[in-house]
């Protein structure tokens, strides 16, 4: 499993520097600039501070009005520690921005708590600085299952303060170091939240996997989940820098009724790797492990070799005219995970494969049409027949509905999802989130395999009248996909409803200063 490298907000700083010319027989002119970056060396500009730890507490008051209990959270403090000791005189500006179901308008509402000071002796390192808050207008209902807790949107800390004298002989450049940073999203230090489920559906499911979505990369906090009582639970969790979110699947067994899950951080040592493990979350999973294609898992066409098929850092990669389907065969409604590290033009799951070996694709595909020095890329998405023992297309359709847009690149989930109600099955493709493709197929077929696969390129030149073209393919370009994991799960409609809780309304946040 990998990761990449949060990527941060970055603003744009402003600073005055004061140059001043001693020249003899020469006035002394004030000149001020406002710059985005100065300094080479040691007059390189930089942020008093690496980081910040944010830590946001609340009081908690319970109530009950005829036998409903709600609570009131109202902002208790802000404490901050630094990595590095802060010199005399350092500014300090905070700005943390509050949305919830403000309790003193009654209405749902962004609020922003500013602080601001000079630190007239500075701070040491390791020092905890503390902001107390003593304004009631920082106060919000909660309702659980209905009001949320308060939400943190963002948090902003200036730092300004621990100038340097530089010598560059006769100009002196008086460099005053800045820092700002903002929200990170992503908690540091040990803590917890509470997940609540939601099912609807009023029907009991075993070894039912849920799956949510938390910003930032979680890779580094040690996460893993339990039920109320805490009994673990298996699940697994994958950072998607694109994004710059991290998704965690996890199985428990559903009840008709409200549940909660606990979601730990922060602690190496109660973390025990044993229950990360996909293969007991998913209904089918492979992340292409070893040096060649699991053929236990997979097979591929008999034209083909097995070798030509690439298999390495734990990536399959799929040239065009290779696909690969199941040997496991799946029914009723379920969802299709499949993590692209690269997805190139003309990629196509396939579903549905049945015994005389024809199944469905969706078929992402990107045409390139030259017309005089123009040339134009049309990024479309077709339904296809297709044959996986000797790899020829069939029948051809336009999607239902969706974008048929797709998108290509790197870092991008392709999930699909099956939804079979009655005799058909409702077909939805997402990239990222975002609804490609979706179409409906009659009857819904059962227990059939599944694949992948990629084909060609063709580009074209289009000549004759723009109203009535003719389309001269110029030619066949070969596309590549690397895929880094698959991952097959249960649907239940309708999905449970899932909420992120703060049950104490506390959390840590690091922040990075920059430049």
């Amino acid at each position: 499993m990998k990761v990449g490298r949060r990527q941060s907000s970055v603003i744009a700083l402003a600073l005055i520097i004061i140059v001043t010319l001693t020249t003899v027989g020469l006035a002394v002119p004030n000149i001020s600039m406002n710059v985005q970056s100065v300094g080479v060396g040691s007059c390189q500009i930089s942020a008093p501070a690496n980081w910040v730890d944010v830590h946001v507490s609340w009081n908690v008051t319970s109530y009950t009005f005829f036998g409903i209990v709600y609570y009131v959270y109202t902002l208790s403090n802000i404490t901050l520690n630094f990595s590095n000791a802060l010199s005399s005189e350092t500014f300090l500006f905070v700005n943390v921005t509050i949305y919830g179901l403000n309790a003193n308008t009654g209405n749902y509402q962004n609020d922003s708590f500013l602080y601001n000071t000079t630190l007239t002796n500075g701070l040491p390192l390791g020092a905890t600085y503390v902001i107390n808050n003593t304004n009631q207008s920082y106060s919000y209902y909660v309702i659980p299952g209905y009001v949320d807790p308060p939400k943190i949107l963002n948090i902003a800390v200036v730092l300004k303060g621990g100038s340097s004298l530089c010598g560059l002989v006769p100009i002196y450049v008086n460099v005053e170091n800045l820092g700002v940073a903002y929200f990170g999203n992503t908690p540091s230090g040990p803590g917890n939240l509470t997940i609540l489920v939601n099912n609807t559906n009023g029907v009991n499911f075993t070894n039912y996997v849920l799956n949510f979505t938390m910003s930032g990369n979680w890779s580094a906090l040690y996460p893993y989940i339990t039920t109320l009582n805490g009994t673990r639970l298996y699940y697994w969790y994958y950072y998607n820098p694109s994004q710059d979110v991290t998704l965690f699947w996890v199985r428990f067994n559903l009840t008709s009724s409200l549940q909660y899950l606990k979601l730990f951080y922060g602690n190496s040592t109660a973390y025990n790797p044993i229950y990360t493990d996909p293969r007991k979350v998913f209904t089918f999973f492979d992340d292409f492990e070893g040096t060649s294609l699991n053929t236990s898992a997979w097979n591929i066409p008999s034209s083909q070799n097995l070798s030509d098929y690439n298999v390495s850092n734990s990536l399959l990669e799929l040239k065009s005219g290779q696909w690969l389907w199941t040997n496991e065969n799946f029914s009723g409604s379920f969802y299709i995970d499949l993590y692209a590290k690269s997805l190139n033009s003309t990629s196509f799951p396939i579903f549905y494969i049945d015994n005389t070996s024809y199944g469905w694709t969706i078929l992402l595909n990107a045409s390139i049409i030259k017309r005089g020095t123009t040339t134009y890329q049309f990024n479309n998405t077709t339904i296809r027949g297709f044959n996986v023992v000797n790899g020829t297309w069939g029948a051809f359709y336009y999607p239902d509905g969706g974008s048929g847009n797709p998108v290509f690149g790197n870092d991008i989930l392709v999930t699909t999802l099956i939804n079979v109600t009655g005799t058909q099955a409702d077909f939805y493709l997402y990239e990222n989130g975002s609804l490609i493709a979706n179409f409906t197929q009659y009857p819904a077929e059962q227990n059939e395999p599944l694949g992948l696969g990629q084909w060609y390129e063709y580009n074209y030149s289009s000549v004759g009248p723009w109203w009535n073209p003719t389309l001269i393919l110029n030619s066949i370009i070969n596309t590549t996909s690397i895929y880094d994991w698959i991952g097959v799960w249960p649907y239940v409609y309708p999905s449970p409803q899932i909420k992120v809780l703060l049950p104490t309304g506390d959390y840590t946040f690091r922040l990075y200063f920059r430049p």
